[in-house]
């Protein structure tokens, strides 16, 4: 066991462990942030931060004074700083971050289109009910879906699904970012466009653009 030397090469080391210790910390605090599926090495590298001055001060209690009250500093101000941070994460995920659960799905389309309904699935699949207020029959021939308004992976509908006059009709739809499947955990938020193709009853081709926003279930 190192003994606490202020001049020496052993004193140094210490403090690099409690430095790595404080930085262990605000990883794993970080990590938490950024993604859900980091959370268990978020786990990991805080037991390690916290813990491992923890660790010191019982082998250094005995033999080394000084060595044992510096990693006890160590430890409660690890422990001070985490409980600073959680606080400040937990306003920010309330006041700030915390939008999506109070977010209801919105799916709107232009006049001549009334969406019903819409559920956005954690493989990226989209399902909406639109309801057209022409008078005539259409037939839709291609959805898609994109983050962008510039339409990407249009998904053809073969045959194409026929539409009277009053008829309400259920699609489905993989969404994209950009060129990549959007998928993602139960809560998480998208916002994107519906890109729905057909042709009215003379065979002429239109197309309209929808806007979806809303929690994936």
């Amino acid at each position: 066991m190192p003994k606490w030397d202020p001049k020496g090469d052993a004193s140094k080391w210490w403090y690099v462990v409690g430095l790595f210790s404080t930085i262990g910390n605000v990883i794993a605090i970080i990590y938490v942030l950024l993604s859900d599926s980091r959370k268990k090495l978020a786990g990991v590298l805080y037991i390690v931060g916290f813990f491992g001055p923890l660790v010191v001060y019982l082998i250094a209690k005995k033999d080394d004074h000084k060595l044992a009250n510096l990693s006890f500093k160590l430890m409660i101000g690890n422990l001070i700083a985490s409980l600073i941070i959680a606080t400040l994460i937990i306003i920010f995920a309330i006041f700030v971050f915390n939008t999506v659960p109070l977010i209801t799905n919105q799916c709107i389309f232009p006049s001549g289109f009334n969406c019903l309904s819409s559920i956005f699935h954690e493989n990226g699949t989209l399902q909406f009910n639109i309801r057209p207020s022409f008078t005539g029959l259409i037939n839709i021939t291609s959805v898609g879906c994109s983050a962008s308004t510039i339409p990407t992976n249009m998904q053809v509908l073969i045959p194409p699904r026929q539409l009277l006059p009053g008829d309400n009709i259920s699609l489905e739809v993989r969404c994209y970012n950009r060129t990549v499947l959007y998928t993602s955990k139960t809560g998480s938020f998208y916002e994107g466009y519906i890109f729905v193709n057909y042709t009215d009853s003379t065979g002429f081709p239109h197309s309209v653009i929808g806007t979806f926003r809303g929690k994936v279930t």
